[in-house]
Order: C-alpha cells, then sequence, then structure tokens
C-alpha cells in the first residue's frame, strides 16, 4: 500500500514539472476498461478455466491416491496390533505398518506440493497473459501519442493491473480511451446497446 501511493506521489510530482511547460499535452486513459474489453482477455480467461479444469483434473486423482494410502496405512497399524499375531509375523505387521504410513505421509505431502506448485503455474500464466495484452495496449498508445505531439499519457485506472493511477482528475477532453480502442479494433458492445422498447412520450396518456 505505501509503495502504490510513493508511485502516485511520485507521479504527482513528475505530472507538476511537466506541466511547467507550456507545450504540454497531456492523454489519459482507462487501461482497465481497455484491457476488460480487449478480445485476448476472453480467450485468456477461456485458456485459464481449461488449463483450471486439468489441474482440478490432476488433483482429484492425486487425492483419490492419498485416500488409497491412508487407507491402506491405517490398516497395516491395525493389522499390526492383532493379538493373534505370533511375535515373528507381529514384527512383519509392524514393519509394514511403519512403510505403509511413510507412504501416506509422503503421499500426503505430494499431493500438497503439486496443488501449491499448480496454482503458482495458474497464477504465472493469467501474469504472462495479462502483460502481453498490456504490452499490446501500450504500443498502441505510444504510436498514437507520437501521432498526437502529446507529452504524456496517464493513466487514469490500473490498480487491479498493479498500476497505480497517476491521475487523480482530469478533463474529459483528455481521454483518449476510445481512440486507443478503436486502434486495437475493440468494441464497447455493452455500451451501444439501447433500451428496447418504443421511447417514451413527453405527452400526458389520454384517459
Amino acid at each position: 500500500m505505501k509503495r502504490t501511493v510513493s508511485i502516485a506521489v511520485s507521479a504527482a510530482v513528475a505530472l507538476a514539472w511537466i506541466c511547467a511547460s507550456a507545450e504540454t499535452l497531456i492523454g489519459t486513459l482507462d487501461i482497465e476498461r481497455i484491457v476488460d474489453l480487449h478480445p485476448d482477455t476472453a480467450r485468456n480467461k477461456e485458456l485459464l478455466r481449461e488449463t483450471l479444469k486439468e489441474y482440478q483434473d490432476e488433483m482429484a486423482q492425486l487425492e483419490d491416491s492419498v485416500r488409497a494410502a491412508r487407507k491402506a496405512a491405517a490398516a497395516s497399524v491395525e493389522e499390526s496390533r492383532n493379538p493373534a499375531l505370533g511375535e515373528k509375523a507381529r514384527r512383519r505387521a509392524e514393519e509394514d505398518a511403519e512403510k505403509n504410513v511413510e507412504i501416506a505421509r509422503n503421499a500426503e505431502r505430494d499431493f500438497v506440493e503439486k496443488r501449491q506448485e499448480r496454482q503458482r503455474s495458474l497464477n504465472e500464466q493469467e501474469l504472462r497473459m495479462l502483460r502481453l495484452t498490456v504490452r499490446q495496449i501500450e504500443e498502441q498508445v505510444s504510436k498514437y501519442a507520437k501521432a498526437k505531439g502529446l507529452t504524456v499519457v496517464l493513466p487514469t485506472s490500473g490498480t487491479r493491473l498493479g498500476i497505480a493511477p497517476a491521475a487523480v482528475w482530469a478533463d474529459e477532453s483528455t481521454d483518449i480511451t476510445e481512440d486507443i480502442m478503436a486502434l486495437l479494433g475493440i468494441e464497447d458492445k455493452a455500451g451501444e446497446e439501447e433500451p428496447a422498447g418504443e421511447p417514451a412520450s413527453d405527452a400526458p396518456k389520454g384517459e
């Protein structure tokens, strides 16, 4: 939290310095909106769901193995305590029980480690995908800014992406979000939908 605040303060100081120039042209960008609407985001979510399903199936199989190992260990321990066993048979049963208990412990440890590894792998995959999407957006922003002669482009959002918004407030005239979306071929279909039905009339209804 302190780091994010520090970044935001630094950005504000830098912005104040930039604005001291009479030639400054500023653009602002709602990068979270672009990422959410980017076609790669929907595809990435589907890929992540498929990967998660594979991991869940794998974990389910490992969990079955753990249950089987626990059951075998419990049966071995119970057998080793059978009062009907002779001394030699009892020692052999105790050795078998120790081995099976160790196998069960190893199975449990492997399950936990594998689950953590898969979760870490899934998080890394998601982060790689997000970075690629953000990089595409940044490339278009860079080209657009150079073509329009903008001095700086500041994000008005980005917390969910690990980006500290640098603009606390900005006039709508500085917003280049729609222009960047057009360059990327992104349409905000939800924003374009019109309410169904006939338009309401201002005239009073008849009796």
